[in-house]
């Protein structure tokens, strides 16, 4: 994974990475020219500065080394560049070719030292008096110094030039763009604010994304509300047919033989699977969040949550399973206490109690038996029938998932029954539990099967209107 580096510090870094580069070969570059500035300087001064005594002496025929100082001191050489004073350093070739060309006085220096070599046409024998002044590095310093730090001053001024004029822009069009991205589609959005001339088309394109993106959302939902519309119809269309086919179904029951049982109870177990999915449908649409247009995705408005009579909507969902789990040769047996209110929505609780009671008794075969208890805390719906993978339990109540019982058994089924349950469960403030019921009991004497726990949380008071959902 490559590391992101912030613009502004690279921009700052780059830009003092190459003052400071500038700045060594500005140095470097001006080493020889700030030596011979200096030398040249000197030159005509330290001309001026040879003593007259010394200048006599050697005219007189005895020259000698003149010392102003322990820094400065002169040297006398004859025509051939032959040194006429004792211990005399040899006479800088470099400089006498300058003097040949008619200046009375040049110089050189270094680190160390000033040497300025003075032509003397009217001293007797002594031609040329070399100067040495070994003070004058003092100088090469300073002159070095005041340059280093007018370059740095330099260095640091472009440094912030190019930050105000050229990286802060370029941060804050990027910046700008960046937020106008994040909220294309939205409500908050807002054409970003062109900083550079070249971020022209992109913010163009931009714009142009919101307009398509609001364009395709409010296509997608208007179909949205013609399918849900189209949905809501069919379910309710389809209801009435269907309660007519079952009391068909039931009466067919009643005169068929014993062999003609087999594939009655499959015409049964399919028109019940029928009759769920076209409620579980309907109430799938009331859950399933909208999208508005132009805004955040919303959840839509939440279950009802009034005092409703739990007892009598389970002992009505119980008495309408009966004839299935007769047909099925599932036993169905409930303890159900009186007078067990929650609040809750009552449809979406109707719902769900029949998507237990349906899975129960449609995956049980003959001779099984399904147990539905409720009390103050709770509902408890439970079968010693084929049950589930433990493996398989933290994924039941999920939309699309069915377990591997369920497969095999019955190639019907899309695994919304349970996951409808647990959603309204969980926008009614309950919970629900998924386990094996490893416990024999009189109904259930075979250790094995599925159970599904819902704990209420809380109860109204008991003068608080009543609603059973009928």
């Amino acid at each position: 994974m490559r590391t992101r580096v912030a613009t502004v510090p690279r921009l700052l870094a780059t830009t003092l990475g190459i003052s400071f580069l500038g700045i060594v070969l500005a140095l470097v570059a001006s080493r020889g020219i700030s030596r011979r500035l200096t030398a040249e300087r000197l030159a005509p001064v330290l001309a001026e500065a040879i003593p007259s005594s010394a200048l006599q002496a050697c005219r007189e025929g005895r020259p000698s080394t003149a010392r102003l100082s322990e820094a400065l001191e002169f040297h006398f050489h004859g025509a051939r560049g032959e040194a006429l004073t004792p211990g005399a350093p040899p006479l800088d070739t470099h400089l006498l070719a300058r003097l040949s060309r008619g200046e009375r006085s040049t110089g050189t220096s270094d680190m160390r030292e000033v040497r300025v070599l003075i032509a003397l046409p009217d001293a007797g024998g002594c031609a040329y008096a070399q100067a040495h002044w070994r003070t004058a590095g003092r100088a090469y310093t300073a002159l070095g110094g005041w340059l280093l730090a007018s370059l740095a001053l330099v260095g640091a001024a472009l440094a912030a030039g190019v930050i105000a004029f050229v990286a802060r822009p370029f941060v804050m069009q990027l910046q700008a763009l960046g937020k106008a991205s994040r909220s294309i589609g939205t409500a908050a959005w807002t054409p970003p604010p062109v900083v550079l001339a070249e971020a022209t088309p992109v913010a163009s394109a931009l714009a142009d994304a919101h307009a398509r993106v609001l364009d395709d959302a409010t296509h997608l939902r208007g179909r949205g509300d013609a399918l849900e519309a189209l949905l809501a119809e069919l379910t309710h269309d389809v209801r009435t047919p269907l309660a007519s086919l079952q009391l068909a179904l039931d009466e067919i029951a009643e005169q068929t033989s014993e062999e003609a049982l087999p594939a009655l109870r499959r015409a049964l177990s399919d028109l019940m699977y029928m009759k769920s999915l076209t409620s579980n449908l309907r109430l799938a649409e009331r859950l399933q969040p909208r999208d508005p247009v132009g805004g955040a995705r919303e959840p839509r408005p939440a279950l009802d949550a009034t005092p409703i009579e739990v007892s009598a909507i389970l002992r009505r969902v119980v008495e309408r399973a009966q004839p299935f789990a007769l047909r099925r040769g599932v036993e169905l047996v409930s303890t159900l206490a009186e007078h067990v209110q929650v609040r809750g929505d009552a449809t979406a609780t109707e719902q769900t109690f029949t998507n237990l009671l349906d899975n129960a008794i449609a995956y049980g075969d003959p001779g099984t038996h399904v147990s539905v208890m409720l009390d103050a805390t709770g509902v408890v719906v439970e079968d010693d029938g084929p049950g589930v993978i433990p493996d398989e339990l933290p994924r039941l109540g999920t939309r699309a998932f069915r377990g591997h019982t369920a497969r095999t058994r019955d190639a019907k089924g899309s695994g919304l029954g349970l996951a409808i349950a647990r959603e309204v469960c969980e926008r009614s403030g309950w919970t629900i539990a998924f386990a094996r019921n490893e416990t024999p009991t009189p109904q259930s004497p075979r250790p094995h099967g599925f159970r599904v726990t819902i704990r209420f949380t809380a109860t109204p008071s008991s003068n608080e209107p009543r609603r059973d959902g009928s």
